[in-house]
């Protein structure tokens, strides 16, 4: 079966799951996907071989074995957990793990790259409190306070100092522990 696109039904597959993402839903709906879904999958991955090596279609969580969605892995893609149909354009890095590439994480903004180098903040930050990535002395200073009040204003994943997942994420706690780590400073 030559690769010929997703047909309309593929579409309207994903439009019932998103609006009753069930394992009723998904048995009532099986056989739409196996024909609609990833026969096409499997047909892009068989033309592209070539280019990107061998590639497998998931439709499984390997965490929880809940469906999410269908993803392409090719086995030299560096990807682990991929959550959609990913391919990694450009530069492979993923130095975070978070299965995104770095350029991506920038781009959409959950990355801050303050020094415009091209390398997410949090992979090249050895030092929590240095916000600015400065390397001159005193790498602390006030503009690490101004860089952290702009990262929380913004709100961007960095200024979540304590780590916090339940909403808010980004709170006073984040404060107490900036200062307490600007205050035990860098080593």
């Amino acid at each position: 079966m030559a690769f010929k696109g997703w047909p309309v039904e593929a579409v309207e597959f994903y439009e019932g799951l998103e609006a009753d993402n069930s394992r009723a839903y998904w048995h009532a709906h099986k056989t739409v996907y196996d024909e609609q879904v990833k026969a096409p999958m499997e047909a892009l991955l068989v033309e592209l071989e070539g280019e990107f090596g061998a590639g497998r279609v998931f439709i499984f969580d390997t965490r929880n074995g809940n469906f999410v969605r269908a993803y392409v892995q090719a086995l030299d893609s560096g990807l682990d957990l991929p959550t959609g149909f990913d391919f990694m354009p450009g530069d492979l890095t993923d130095c975070n793990a978070n299965q995104i590439p770095d350029t991506c994480d920038i781009a959409s903004g959950f990355s801050s790259d303050i020094n415009a180098n091209g390398v997410p903040d949090e992979c090249e930050r050895t030092c929590y409190a240095n916000c600015d990535i400065s390397v001159l002395p005193p790498v602390l200073n006030v503009n690490d306070f101004a860089c952290f009040l702009n990262q929380y204003a913004a709100g961007n994943p960095y200024a979540n100092c304590d780590g916090s997942t339940l909403p808010p994420s980004l709170n006073v706690n984040d404060f107490i522990c900036f200062t307490n780590l600007f205050a035990a400073g860098c080593p």
